[in-house]
């Protein structure tokens, strides 16, 4: 069996965990901050969970993809995360697959929402490939005058494609669409085509659980628990802030945060006040961390912008260096 091999080592790795994240409090003094435009309601300071159902990816009756389940393999990959990231409560896995359809046929949406359900998360496979290629022998001769022979092999590549869409109910609107793709690929030492496997459903259930990744981080984002602003302290130029959410919610020294407001404007066509989510910063958790709170270093804000109590903050969920690396050499 030909496997890939990473050839060469990382000589050295440093790892600056928390780096920068240490601040003392009693360096710093309270300040009299203003209040945000629009201030958190009470259900919002709560920060309850919003509850979710993940559906089984559609395989959109392309026979590569339905074979393998590659549909089920990606739900199943987004459905483990977000479970695991501790931002939502997953309520149910559902089998149906036609995300729109079935839920209006069903009147779905209205039943799951009197039921506490907010979102619904599910998708459809656009495109799925499995190929073979058998290679022949090669035979070469480097600058030493030693001849090397490469025995003859097959490789196998699986590609999927499509689209997430998290639907929030009861409205039934699409407030998330996510594109994701990834191939996967295999290698055997074989002496004739003939011996090429001319279908691996675990290989396409790969390239499935590969291209799942793609959603990870973007809806992990986009669950991102709420951390709202309910004192401010400055020492000097720098600012900290403390916030409603800690390790409970999976927030971690180091980690990296946004920073938002919400403000009201009106619009030019209707004439109506709407509110605007707008970032106004970025910052890094401290270690001045408990469950329920933690301060915020507030590492940059925008020009002309102000911070204040009530604003709020969103952890950032980035993909690990590992992960990233395995994907290059795959």
């Amino acid at each position: 069996m030909r496997k890939k091999v990473l050839l060469g080592a990382v000589s050295s790795l440093l790892v600056l965990t928390g780096c920068g994240s240490s601040i003392n409090l009693s360096k710093y003094s309270p300040t009299n901050a203003p209040k945000a435009q629009v201030m958190p309601s009470k259900k919002e300071l709560a920060g309850k969970k919003p509850n979710v159902i993940v559906m089984d990816v559609d395989n959109n009756n392309i026979p590569v993809a339905k074979k393998a389940e590659a549909g089920k393999a990606i739900s199943t990959k987004i459905n483990g995360e977000l479970a695991a990231s501790n931002e939502v409560n997953i309520v149910q896995r559902l089998k149906s697959t036609n995300l729109e359809d079935e839920v209006k046929r069903a009147e779905l949406a209205k039943t799951l929402g009197t039921k506490g359900v907010n979102y619904v998360i599910g998708g459809k496979i656009d495109n799925a490939t499995y190929t073979w290629a058998f290679h022949e022998a090669q035979r070469w001769t480097d600058k030493k005058g030693r001849v090397h022979v490469t025995p003859p092999y097959i490789s196998y590549e699986s590609c999927v494609s499509g689209n997430i869409k998290v639907l929030s109910l009861p409205d039934l609107k699409v407030v998330k669409t996510i594109p994701i793709e990834a191939c996967a690929h295999d290698s055997e030492d074989a002496r004739y085509p003939s011996q090429a496997k001319k279908y691996d459903a675990s290989l396409v259930r790969k390239a499935a659980v590969e291209a799942a990744d793609d959603a990870t981080y973007p809806l992990k984002n986009f669950f991102a628990p709420k951390g709202y602003i309910q004192e401010i302290r400055r020492n000097g130029d720098d600012l900290i802030a403390q916030v409603t959410i800690g390790k409970k919610d999976g927030l971690k020294t180091g980690q990296d945060v946004n920073i938002y407001t919400v403000k009201i404007f009106t619009n030019k066509l209707t004439g109506q006040k709407e509110k605007e989510e707008v970032k106004i910063g970025e910052g890094t958790v401290s270690n001045q961390i408990g469950n329920n709170y933690a301060w915020i270093i507030v590492n940059d804000l925008n020009d002309g912008e102000t911070l204040h109590i009530g604003d709020y903050i969103k952890p950032v969920a980035k993909e690990g260096f590992f992960s990233k690396l395995i994907k290059a050499v795959n």
